[in-house]
Formats: C-alpha cells, sequence, structure tokens
C-alpha cells in the first residue's frame, strides 16, 4: 500500500514493532521542526510529547471523559495524561 506520511506507516507498524512505529513518529517531527512547518492538529494529538510513541485508544492508550467537552488521553507507557479541547 502507498503510505504517504510518517504516522500513516506508524499505524501500519504499531502491532509488529512498536518500536519502529516510534522512531517514524520521532523521524516526522524532526522533520517538521527543522523545516520548521505545522503538523497538522489531529496527527499531534496522536503522538506522545515525550517518547514519540503513537496513541492510539484501546491499544496504547486511553480516553476518558471528563465533565462537559473535555477529553483526557493517557497512555501505557508513562503514566503521562493529555487534555484534549
Amino acid at each position: 500500500p502507498l503510505l504517504s506520511s510518517p504516522p500513516q506507516a506508524a499505524h501500519w507498524v504499531l502491532p509488529h514493532s512498536p518500536a519502529l512505529a516510534r522512531f517514524y513518529c520521532s523521524t516526522q517531527r524532526g522533520a517538521a521542526r527543522r523545516l520548521v512547518l505545522r503538523m497538522a492538529p489531529s496527527v499531534k494529538r496522536s503522538v506522545c510529547r515525550r517518547c514519540c510513541s503513537l496513541l492510539l485508544p484501546g491499544a496504547s492508550g486511553s480516553l476518558r471523559l471528563r465533565g462537559g467537552c473535555r477529553v483526557r488521553a493517557g497512555w501505557v507507557g508513562e503514566g503521562a495524561a493529555l487534555n484534549l479541547p
């Protein structure tokens, strides 16, 4: 299949090799910083800011609704969490 971006490749590779998926996500983040490009918000929200691992509810993360319209995303690797609007 044709994969147009590292996050798509990371989704495809995650069940087989989480380390390779993390490498793809860190490569994309490094390229975006080096070339001063903005990543789409959906891409930024699907990658851990600390360890560059891919966040998928059920596989590597979980989502919880916190009052009103707030969403709290947590993931397995670090015990860290992210508040989403």
